[in-house]
């Protein structure tokens, strides 16, 4: 573990949730990204803390994963309404603006039934509404227990680092 690095805490969800509303889809740009030739899995990160959103980010990004980020539900439901294929979606459960992290794994679970789900939040939640198979991790979080999970997820170790 890193010095800095706060504890956290990792649960296992496996109800299926249901989405208390749809979320709207806007027009969201999306950077296309090349073809995928090194079949790096692809991780959709969703926060509206935007400290914490960079530093998972950055975490992944140096472990060969490509993520694509998203502060807001809407935004999050905008990519997945762009077809972009995702591997995993880890998502914080509550989201500034409309929709939460609940809304955002349903949506993604029923447009990519295989998408995996990794939860996160700092505050008390009903677990019961994980989607069949979802993580969750309470924050603070380590970043090597998110790394681990997303690795479980996507069936695969990431490439190692040979830095």
């Amino acid at each position: 573990m890193a010095p800095n690095e706060p504890e956290g805490t990792r649960q296992r969800c496996c109800v299926r949730a249901e989405p208390s509303h749809r979320l709207a889809q806007k027009s969201l740009a999306v950077a296309p990204r090349s073809a995928n030739s090194s079949n790096w899995p692809v991780i959709l990160v969703v926060e509206d803390e935007v400290l914490v959103r960079e530093m998972i980010v950055q975490y992944l990004r140096d472990r060969y994963f490509i993520i694509l980020e998203a502060e807001s539900a809407e935004q999050a439901a905008a990519i997945c309404g762009s077809g972009q294929a995702v591997d995993v979606l880890l998502t914080d459960i509550n989201l500034a603006g409309r929709g939460s992290g609940w809304d955002v794994a349903a949506v993604f679970r029923e447009a990519q039934p295989d998408v995996g789900v990794v939860y996160v939040s700092g505050q008390s939640v009903d677990r019961r509404r994980c989607v069949a198979g979802g993580l969750f991790f309470s924050k603070p979080y380590l970043n090597a227990d998110i790394l681990h999970a997303c690795q479980v997820l996507t069936k695969r170790a990431s490439p190692a680092r040979s830095d």
